[in-house]
């Protein structure tokens, strides 16, 4: 079994040696605030480690979540050894390395509904003949210093798949900065977006107190306070940025209200009909929606209160989201088919059986249409009532962004996401000029 005393590392259990004593394995690593205890009750996973050397044997893949656990903080907690002992167990019982292979599962908004997730899958990691000697060897003082070390070489395959950030706020201010960094206009996949924004995450606590790095930093989180405060979002500063032509004696206006006011017509009139297509079948959904939200929002806050590593329990909100989806939609349905039998008749029940879920998918499309118009209206009307927004913010953006390609160009912060040929080829950069040129033009 495992002990467990606050304020020390979890302490396997050698022995119990009566309902007052026992022995651990090793010494306590740190001294021990009080004697409150938890006990984990030692479980038998011979048959577990069995059957997954036996998945390895005949090629099949094992997937592994390798902390142990779901949170959302912006960081890795400790990694259990469970993978290490899969690959180094599995190359002793095969004969042969077993390799890892890192998986980045990358959220934007991951406690949102079909919200987006970037999967990046990172060079196989192979345990050496040395570790896997040590792994045999018989002597587990040796065994625990081959885990202890491959864990390690996990560790930084997986950082390569990932970004890392102290907070959200700090991951929000990498995106912006990455989003700075490109030219306007410039397509990039999202393997090489991924790959700008670790470039920043991995060099921010060595270049964070250079001078130019904090003067950035300042200018980048005034952008995004005033973008966040007006409603709007950086796609579409940028795309006035387009629009703008400065010439030695004259400024282009960026904002033509007669325009502003024929879109934000058409917006409101798309709003409209979305909404008469949602009302129906989003009034049977009710009920759905907030019992929903009511069960996650409580197993969520019951999570955070008994875990010291989740912030605000998001991981929690969506699981359950799904679970009480999983059983409540086949339930409403059967419900609402039987409503419609017993007062519109048989063809009316069979009708709605058969057609409901695709006008259900429908309504789950209108409500995310609706969301976005919606969250669009308040910047037009923002710059009908203050068209001198517009040029204040693209000129904020500007300034941001030259001193983006300046501080990465004098500091080196980010670069090292550019040595090679293929990123510079997803870039779309010749082989004779630079990523600095290209951001320079």
């Amino acid at each position: 079994g495992v002990l467990f005393l606050e304020g020390a590392d979890p302490s396997p259990i050698a022995e119990v040696i009566s309902d007052t004593q026992l022995t651990l394995k090793y010494p306590v690593s740190a001294p021990v605030k009080n004697g409150r205890m938890k006990v984990a009750p030692q479980v038998a996973q011979d048959g577990f480690f069995s059957t997954v050397f036996e998945a390895l044997e005949a090629g099949r893949a094992v997937g592994v979540f390798p902390e142990g656990g779901s949170h959302d903080q912006t960081h890795f907690l400790e990694l259990k050894p469970g993978v290490a002992l899969f690959s180094l167990g599995g190359s002793v019982k095969i004969g042969k390395p077993v390799p890892i292979v890192p998986v980045g599962l990358n959220y934007f908004k991951g406690h949102r509904f079909r919200s987006r997730v970037f999967v990046d899958y990172g060079d196989r990691i192979y345990p050496s003949e040395e570790l896997i000697a040590e792994y045999a060897s018989g002597d587990s003082q040796r065994k625990r210093e081959a885990v202890s070390k491959f864990i390690l070489q996990i560790r930084a395959g997986l950082r390569n798949v990932t970004v890392e950030a102290p907070d959200f706020h700090s991951l929000q201010r990498f995106w912006a900065l990455r989003r700075l960094y490109v030219p306007t206009g410039e397509k990039l996949d999202v393997s090489t977006k991924q790959a700008l924004t670790r470039g920043f995450a991995e060099g921010y606590d060595k270049f964070k107190d250079h001078p130019k790095v904090k003067e950035l930093i300042r200018y980048v989180d005034k952008y995004t306070d005033d973008l966040k405060q007006y409603g709007l979002r950086d796609y579409m500063v940028a795309k006035r940025m387009k629009l703008s032509v400065d010439t030695a004696d004259q400024e282009h206006h960026l904002v033509d209200r007669m325009e502003l006011l024929q879109l934000l017509v058409r917006r409101c009139g798309l709003l409209f009909l979305w909404g008469l297509s949602w009302i129906p079948l989003g009034c049977i959904n009710m009920p759905f929606i907030l019992i929903t939200r009511y069960v996650a929002k409580k197993k969520a806050a019951e999570a955070v209160a008994k875990s010291s590593v989740k912030i605000a329990g998001r991981d929690v909100l969506a699981t359950w989201k799904v679970l009480v989806a999983m059983g409540l939609v086949p339930a409403m349905h059967l419900i609402y088919t039987l409503l419609a039998y017993l007062m519109l008749g048989s063809l009316v029940a069979v009708l709605f059986f058969f057609f409901a879920p695709f006008l259900s998918y429908h309504n789950i499309k209108a409500q995310e249409n609706m969301s976005r118009l919606f969250q669009s209206i308040a910047p037009l009307v923002l710059l009908l009532r203050n068209p001198g927004i517009a040029e204040q913010m693209v000129s904020l953006r500007e300034k941001c962004r030259r001193e983006t390609v300046e501080v990465v160009k004098e500091v080196g912060w980010g670069l090292q996401q550019f040595e090679n040929e293929e990123i510079e080829g997803k870039m779309g950069l010749k082989k004779s000029g630079s990523f600095d040129e290209l951001l320079m033009e």
